[in-house]
């Protein structure tokens, strides 16, 4: 077995699931990265995916439940230990399917994030386990990170 890279901050991006993901949880662990599963089990709109958002991800009890609250969140991270941060959706379809435009404004917050975690040289990916082709989100690399 080759060896795994860690992971680095100018990787980090928005990218949906493949058969990588198994071997990028290894890499994480050894990376001293907090990897956190986000359950969309029943979002079907905004409130719903926010809710999900702000349990599994632990937001503060002060989250405002709202756009500009989750971006604040999701860029911040401070209550979570780790250096690096993995955040893996899973339940994607039904959210973006039944609410387009919610799911378009939390895939840019999401790649807003990346984008401002990188320029702060830390790492930050976002997996997801489905994407509408005109999210034009790109699968995570096979093989991982060698």
């Amino acid at each position: 077995m080759n060896q795994l890279s860690p992971l680095r901050p100018a990787q980090s991006g928005v990218f949906l699931t493949s058969r990588a993901t198994p071997a990028l949880r290894k890499i994480a662990k050894r990376s001293q990265c907090a990897w956190l599963d986000v359950t969309l089990s029943g979002a079907r709109d905004k409130a719903g995916f926010l809710a999900a958002c702000a349990r599994d991800l632990k937001f503060p009890v002060h989250f405002g439940g709202n756009w500009d609250a989750f971006a604040d969140s999701i860029n911040d991270m401070s209550w979570i230990a780790g250096e690096c941060f993995v955040v893996a959706f899973d339940g994607v379809e039904p959210f973006a399917r039944t609410a387009p435009d919610e799911w378009a404004t939390a895939l840019e917050i999401l790649r807003s994030a990346a984008d401002a975690w990188r320029a702060r040289n830390r790492t930050f990916f976002v997996l997801l386990d489905y994407a509408p082709r005109a999210a034009a989100v790109e699968r995570f690399p096979e093989p991982p990170l060698a």
